[in-house]
């Protein structure tokens, strides 16, 4: 009797452990999948989140709440708290896009159009090249020329230029015909005629920079009247200039001494002298110094 009953213990903790070993597996299969998909889930995320924050991102300094932000192979905006607001669809947006424009270049199959800050398109995509609105007017290539539009999508200035540039607080733009330079106004009147072989736009301070067909730089102001002597080469920020005495470009490469025109780094012509690097300076930097003895800025009104 007492046999029996231990034979029927034994059973019964024979059966308890085939239970618990059949279970076992169970639940770890279960457990796998937990895991597979929780890692799932991350790496999901992560990408999201890679996509947000690193380089597909133009930038996360932006004071207002629209920040441009690729996903995948697609532009969309997304505000400060990563959240999408205007969904992913366009092949391109403009890097010069700011806060205080209320309409925004955005590119989709080859066309630029304009937006406005809810995703609605403004100006249907049409333009080969467009600029953001300044001083109400954006630049816009049409048929290899520029002209100019205003926020209706209007040709105010039709395309008839070589090169173009958003307009100053002065009301002048420099624009390009026949391979030359000159200033126009909003009405797409010359206001400096086409003669330079370089220019830039007119600064807050009210000049610009011009280099003439004799490869000087002056500053003219927005009469057009020369109002400095005539450099070989001027610095802006960090930029330097070619070593080379008779090149007026600069250089982008820091670790370059000479523009792309000039390659002959074994030339006996070539100097240790640069351009100064401190903004605005018109001097050479002596003794291999990043900066010169004396700034010549152009003096405040």
């Amino acid at each position: 009797m007492e046999n029996k009953e231990e034979m029927n213990v034994q059973n019964e903790q024979v059966d308890e452990v085939e239970t618990l070993s059949t279970k076992k597996p169970f639940k770890s299969k279960i457990f796998i999948i937990l895991i597979c998909i929780l890692s799932a889930i991350i790496i999901v995320m992560g990408y999201f989140i890679y996509n947000l924050s690193s380089n597909n991102t133009i930038s996360s300094d932006y004071k207002n709440e629209l920040i441009p932000a690729k996903i995948g192979k697609k532009w969309g905006f997304i505000n400060k708290e990563n959240e999408i607001v205007i969904n992913p669809q366009f092949d391109e947006i403009s890097d010069y896009y700011s806060s205080t424009k209320d309409l925004i270049p955005v590119k989709l199959e080859n066309k630029w159009g304009y937006i406005n800050t809810k995703g609605k398109y403004v100006i249907n995509p049409q333009f080969e090249e467009a600029s953001v609105f300044d001083e109400g007017l954006a630049y816009v290539k049409s048929n290899e020329k520029y002209g100019y539009i205003n926020t209706k999508g209007e040709y105010v200035i039709n395309p008839q230029f070589e090169e173009a540039s958003s307009f100053s607080k002065n009301g002048l733009a420099y624009v390009k015909s026949d391979n030359k330079y000159g200033f126009i106004n909003k009405k797409g009147e010359y206001v400096i005629n086409p003669q330079f072989i370089y220019a830039t736009s007119f600064y807050d301070d009210d000049y610009a920079i011009v280099a003439k067909t004799n490869k000087k730089y002056i500053m003219i102001n927005k009469n057009g009247e020369q109002i400095s002597s005539e450099y070989n080469g001027l610095s802006f920020c960090d930029y330097k200039f070619c070593k080379k005495s008779d090149c007026y470009n600069w250089v982008f490469d820091d670790d370059d001494d000479y523009c792309y025109e000039h390659e002959d780094e074994d030339s006996e012509s070539r100097t240790s002298s640069r351009y100064c690097k401190a903004y605005g300076c018109l001097n050479n930097a002596r003794f291999g110094c990043d900066y010169c003895e004396e700034h010549s800025y152009l003096e405040d009104d």
